[in-house]
């Protein structure tokens, strides 16, 4: 798993980072599989 906020010292927006690479990932594999039907 790539951690966008791993350079960064807030903790906080590392979370955020995470939850949005977690969401798009979701969102490209919906898209993919979508558009494979």
């Amino acid at each position: 798993m790539i951690k966008l906020g791993h350079y960064s010292p807030n903790p906080k927006i590392e979370s955020v980072n995470t939850v949005v690479v977690r969401v798009g990932v979701r969102f490209v594999i919906s898209i993919f599989e979508l558009g494979h039907r």
